[in-house]
């Protein structure tokens, strides 16, 4: 089937050339095309039966936008962006529905790094539709023996685990930029993805969905790995470094940097609890320093792991 992949940065790259791998023609385009890519939306759009939508969260809307008059009637979009939108605090399907109309749309997210999906690594990740059989067209176009796609039906808890876990890596990143154990990250993912499945539940996600690979996996992955971009702007924060100085010299986007802050307007909106996501608001946004909010979130009051939570 043609596929048309809208963004050229690692990711986009990395399943158009997964796609290739499977034989299906495919169109790429970016906003600085390389060569053999689409200059235009409109030629990479044409034809197109899934439209892999590889932009970053803050670009979304505008592609999407601009896109919209050359999208084909039977294409289903894919949003691979994890993240918030700034202001609306609205999920990437929800952007994409919004600024083209559609309601053929799905969302991808797991454990993937770009790198290693093009070098054909075995990986595996879930796409999510509301009609399933939409998820299960994108299964069909990439599932293969160096990539299994699983379908889920859950957008939004598939989205969320994909976004809040980029801050996680964050606070990920800041442990190991303070010179913490191995003990403090294994305890920080592991109440990480209690906050996961706290919120995304909250916010109309099924409680399984956070134990899958769009939640626990990619918790894992990018808490894990120096590939993760939102843990190494935590190990600069650690370190002491300003979020500026971090950014400066970052290569591509950390989404969880502007995701924190949609996240915690929704904390504050819906009455949330979720001290780690909280502490990494204040470190980005408010100037605390690393070291404090860790003593903040060791000293808060003992409790029963498992014990009901209350709003506020």
């Amino acid at each position: 089937m043609k596929i048309a992949v809208i963004g050229n940065g690692a990711w986009g790259s990395a399943l158009a050339s997964l796609a290739r791998r499977r034989g299906h023609p495919v169109s790429v385009w970016g906003r600085h095309p390389r060569d053999g890519e689409c200059p235009g939306l409109e030629e990479a759009l044409k034809d197109a039966e899934v439209i892999l939508l590889g932009v970053a969260s803050h670009a979304m809307r505008e592609v999407c936008e601009k896109s919209k008059a050359h999208i084909p009637s039977h294409a289903v979009l894919v949003s691979l962006a994890k993240g918030i939108e700034q202001d609306t605090d609205l999920r990437m399907s929800q952007v994409i529905a919004a600024a083209t109309g559609r309601r053929e749309i799905a969302a991808m997210s797991g454990p993937t790094f770009a790198s290693e999906v093009l070098r054909g690594v075995p990986s595996a990740i879930v796409c999510a539709a509301e009609d399933e059989g939409w998820a299960k067209r994108i299964q069909a176009a990439l599932n293969g023996d160096d990539f299994r796609v699983y379908t889920h039906t859950d957008v939004t808890g598939v989205e969320l685990g994909g976004a809040l876990k980029n801050i996680m890596a964050i606070a990920a990143g800041v442990c190991v930029g303070l010179g913490l154990g191995e003990n403090t990250v294994a305890a920080l993912i592991t109440r990480g993805l209690a906050e996961l499945s706290r919120i995304g539940t909250a916010l109309g996600g099924q409680p399984h969905t956070f134990y899958g690979l769009s939640g626990v996996g990619d918790l894992i992955l990018t808490c894990s790995s120096r590939q993760s971009r939102n843990r190494l702007v935590g190990e600069g924060l650690g370190r002491g470094e300003t979020l500026q100085q971090v950014l400066s010299l970052l290569k591509g986007t950390a989404e969880g940097v502007k995701t924190s802050r949609s996240v915690y307007q929704i904390l504050q909106r819906e009455r949330l609890e979720a001290p780690i996501l909280q502490e990494i608001y204040s470190v980005l946004y408010e100037g605390k320093p690393a070291r404090e909010a860790v003593r903040a979130l060791m000293g808060r009051e003992p409790k029963s792991e498992f014990a009901p939570r209350v709003s506020g």
